[in-house]
């Protein structure tokens, strides 16, 4: 009975873990930004690490170090237009360590 259990648990995790190698998440993704993009007229840039991103207001100064305080204001968005996050009108200041690195 006990080498029953475990073959129908065996035959439980093996059939539940079928990978799908076929869909490419990153570039239907990615092509979802870039229609986005394109749909609303946007002159975004991609990072080096994947993030688009819009400049509206760009800074004046020195260009920050990725040791710096930084402020800024910013708005993010779903594809969907839905806003998930975004500063208050002051913006926000922060250290470039301490984020994650689309910030950077």
């Amino acid at each position: 009975m006990r080498n029953i259990l475990l073959i129908a648990f065996s035959l439980v995790l093996f059939t539940s873990c079928s990978n799908d190698d076929s869909v490419d998440y990153v570039k239907r993704n990615d092509n979802d930004i870039q229609a986005y993009i394109t749909a609303n007229n946007l002159t975004a840039e991609k990072s080096s690490t994947g993030l688009y991103y819009v400049i509206d207001n760009p800074g004046t100064g020195v260009q920050p170090t990725t040791t710096d305080n930084v402020t800024v204001a910013y708005k993010g968005y779903f594809l969907n237009g839905t806003v998930f996050d975004e500063s208050n009108e002051n913006g926000i200041t922060f250290n470039l360590q301490q984020v994650i690195k689309g910030w950077t």
